[in-house]
C-alpha cells in the first residue's frame, strides 16, 4: 500500500528557486510581523533562525526581504522576495527540489528580538 498524504505537516516557509519566500500565518503571528517589516537570517553553527531586521516604522528607502500580505486578512501568509535569501537557504539545505518547504521551531527571545528556527534538515 501507498500513502495518499505521505506527510501531513503543513510548512511554515516556502522557498522557490525565483526567490519567492512564503511565510506562513503561524510565523506571522510569532514574529508579529506587519506589512513592511524586513526579514533577517542568522544562524548559529548549523542552526538558522529568523527574525524582524527592521519594523516597517524604522524603514527608510528601499530594502531587500520587505514582506507583503498575501491576503486582505490582517494575520494571513506573508510574502517577500529575495534570490539571495533563497540562494543561501537553498545551498544550506543542500536539497534537488524546485520548491522547498520547512517547519520552524518554537520561538527564542533573546535582548528583546523574538528568533524562529527554520529546521532546515527537515524538508517537506
Amino acid at each position: 500500500m501507498t500513502s495518499i498524504l505521505p506527510s501531513t505537516r503543513r510548512p511554515d516557509i516556502t522557498v522557490t528557486p525565483s526567490g519567492r519566500i512564503d511565510i506562513a500565518a503561524r510565523v506571522v503571528r510569532l514574529l508579529n510581523m506587519q506589512p513592511g517589516d524586513v526579514i533577517g537570517l542568522t544562524h548559529i553553527d548549523s542552526e538558522y533562525y529568523l527574525y524582524i531586521r527592521l519594523r516597517a516604522q524604522q524603514v527608510v528607502g528601499r530594502h531587500e526581504c520587505r514582506v507583503r500580505p498575501t491576503t486582505r486578512r490582517a494575520r494571513g501568509t506573508f510574502r517577500t522576495w529575495s534570490v539571495r535569501l533563497a540562494r543561501f537557504i537553498r545551498s544550506a539545505a543542500q536539497a534537488s527540489q524546485l520548491v522547498l518547504r520547512f517547519p520552524c521551531g518554537e520561538p527564542h527571545i533573546v535582548d528583546n528580538i523574538t528568533y524562529i528556527p527554520i529546521i532546515i534538515r527537515s524538508i517537506l
